[in-house]
């Protein structure tokens, strides 16, 4: 199966390499530029598709975005093939003309930071090495394009767009008039800021394309039936509440656990809330459909649930270690309620020590392996059985009268 996989790549990676090393060159050549500087971008494109190639092996199986979600890696090797060719015709302008910030912002939107910084770069240098352009150029649209990822880097489900799409532009004018004052030796009048006003103009619009885009088709795409089957009054849970209400109370409280984990690691929030819910209700409706030999996908297909949550029950289902973060999450928030609740049925005035509990909890799962395969690193775990211990008050909710 992983070498299937790995094959279903090569076809992107050889579009990948011919967009990168071919089109620059052959425009290039078509300008009229010498052989040497024909030779010093196809050099330059072979250094950057070799940082490529690293990064991509190091993200190509958790390729997350800026939000958080999980992004088909395939999605930004056709992408950037894409832009690489549309950088590629950016020496035909001015170089104050040329919209990168747009660029920066869809690279946040299909990778995780560290990807998109570096695919960043080697789309800025690209055009300046084919251009022959002064360093200050390179510094100024490297600057704002970082500044652009920086500021929709902590993007959250609210979705708040506004200051960062206006820092950006902000940031770029002020870089743009002062690499024309400081480089280009102009008076100071109107047609001065004309070019870099234009310049930002069309990268608000591109942005705000790139935006709404983003929102219509990865966002929001299964919100709508995210609020529906989050809903407590959606039929599984109304069900639930009725015939196993303690199974059901301790999904609510196992939901808050992981709630909390996934807006502190920027987690896909809604589907790890999703899991949280319907983990153990699946459990015990797919053993008594055992018979019948149902699965996730046939058991939840009548409820059209997002196929990101159906994923995640399956992982959680089934009788391996959790290997997704979101699993971990709505795995360990499960281990926490299930024990305290079992502790407090026993002494419901039992007064425990938060701290050596879940030092205790998370040796112990340690032991077994429970992180053995898990997309956390150990600091992150460190970090979550702290965040555990901060919620000491709300498990006072656990205790039954």
């Amino acid at each position: 199966m992983m070498r299937k996989s790995k094959k279903g790549y090569i076809p992107y990676l050889i579009l990948l390499g011919s967009c990168m090393l071919a089109a620059p060159v052959v425009v290039t050549w078509f300008s009229r530029k010498s052989v040497e500087t024909c030779m010093e971008v196809f050099v330059t494109g072979i250094i950057s598709f070799a940082i490529l190639i690293v990064e991509y092996l190091l993200h190509r199986e958790q390729n997350r975005n800026c939000m958080g979600q999980k992004m088909d890696i395939r999605l930004f090797l056709v992408a950037f093939s894409i832009l690489t060719l549309l950088v590629s015709a950016y020496p035909l302008m001015r170089p104050l003309a040329w919209p990168f910030l747009f660029l920066a912002l869809l690279l946040s939107f299909l990778t995780d930071q560290r990807l998109a910084i570096a695919s960043y770069a080697v789309l800025v240098i690209q055009p300046c090495m084919m251009a022959h352009c002064d360093v200050n150029y390179v510094f100024l649209f490297l600057v704002s394009g970082l500044v652009v990822q920086l500021l929709f880097g902590n993007l959250d489900d609210s979705y708040r767009i506004g200051i960062p799409t206006f820092l950006s532009a902000c940031v770029f004018l002020v870089l743009s008039v002062a690499d024309i004052f400081l480089f280009n030796d102009v008076a100071l009048n109107i047609e001065s800021f004309l070019l870099p006003l234009v310049n930002v103009f069309v990268n608000l619009v591109l942005m705000i394309v790139v935006l709404h885009i983003y929102s219509r088709s990865f966002l929001h795409r299964f919100r709508d039936r995210y609020l529906t089957v989050n809903d407590t009054e959606f039929v599984l849970l109304a069900e639930a509440r009725e015939q196993d209400p303690d199974t059901y109370y301790k999904a609510i409280h196992t939901s808050y656990l992981a709630e909390r984990l996934a807006a502190f690691f920027q987690l896909d929030r809604d589907s790890t809330k999703s899991a949280s819910y319907y983990w153990r209700l699946s459990e015990k409706r797919l053993q008594r459909q055992q018979e019948e030999s149902a699965g996730i996908p046939e058991l939840l297909a009548e409820y059209d649930f997002p196929e990101e949550a159906v994923q995640l029950l399956e992982e959680l289902v089934s009788e391996k270690r959790p290997v997704t973060r979101e699993a971990t999450a709505v795995y360990m928030s499960d281990c926490v309620i299930g024990l305290l609740t079992d502790l407090f049925e026993k002494d419901n005035k039992v007064r425990l020590d938060y701290t050596e509990f879940f030092r205790r909890l998370f040796e112990e799962k340690y032991r077994e392996g429970a992180f053995n395969q898990c997309d956390f690193s150990i600091r992150q775990i460190c970090e979550m059985r702290e965040l555990f211990i901060k919620e000491a008050l709300y498990y006072d909710f656990l205790r039954r009268e």
